[in-house]
């Protein structure tokens, strides 16, 4: 989950005001009987941290499609699913602060993931693509790795990846990442012994499980979006 254009120095100011669980005060750090738990000012402060990695690498500029037609001209946002407050951060985060503690946590899960695969861009962009494609994610489609051109991750191979069981251009590990992608998504039960004996003889168990929790992240916060129908930001998003 990552931040488009729009986004501001901080998050606006009214997500400052956080009930108070008790229902009888707003929440603050210094709120008695409640040492344990974040205030509303740490919300913020999580959120911030949650998705600054991400607005760090749009902070060159993906490119730009105009402001027609996703520039929204009302205070709420009106998508096929959902009316929300606009936040400032785009649509595709936006509607997921309405509930902003669980957003602090599905955008620390993007940015784990982005920040910290080990696999090759292509790979990881194989898997992502394909599960995008699975989802019909308007977001996830539009995203592009932000070192495509020098990992080789450009047009032609997102084509690849949407026909890897005939491509002759990915590799067997990337062609591997797509099957795995596939059926993560799509059917899971059928990952069986001869599959996993497969894609042990290209991968380690240590980067199975990095394809896992990535595929994990793609799967859920794409699937989330989707159902919710929120549109890609001005910007590309770059990954």
């Amino acid at each position: 989950m990552v931040v488009g254009e729009g986004r501001a120095d901080r998050v606006p100011t009214d997500l400052a005001v956080v009930p108070d669980r008790c229902g009888e005060c707003e929440q603050t750090p210094e709120h008695p009987g409640h040492d344990a738990a974040p205030g509303a000012s740490a919300v913020v402060f999580q959120v911030e941290l949650a998705f600054q990695g991400v607005v760090d690498r749009l902070a060159s500029g993906g490119p730009s499609r105009g402001s027609d037609p996703w520039t929204c001209s009302s205070s709420l946002a009106d998508v096929a699913r959902l009316s929300f407050p606009e936040r400032g951060f785009g649509e595709h985060v936006d509607w997921a602060l309405m509930r902003s503690k669980m957003a602090v946590g599905m955008g620390a899960f993007s940015e784990a993931v982005y920040g910290n695969s080990e696999l090759s861009v292509r790979e990881r962009e194989a898997a992502r693509w394909t599960i995008a494609l699975v989802n019909d994610c308007a977001v996830c489609r539009d995203t592009r790795a932000s070192d495509g051109e020098r990992a080789g991750a450009d047009e032609s191979f997102y084509g690849e990846v949407g026909r890897w069981r005939t491509s002759e251009t990915l590799t067997d590990r990337e062609r591997l990442a797509a099957e795995f992608a596939e059926r993560f998504a799509i059917d899971h039960l059928a990952m069986d012994d001869a599959f996993w004996a497969r894609l042990g003889e290209s991968y380690a168990d240590d980067e199975l499980a990095d394809l896992v929790i990535c595929c994990a992240m793609f799967l859920g916060l794409g699937r989330a979006m989707a159902v919710v129908g929120v549109r890609p930001p001005e910007n590309r998003i770059l990954v």
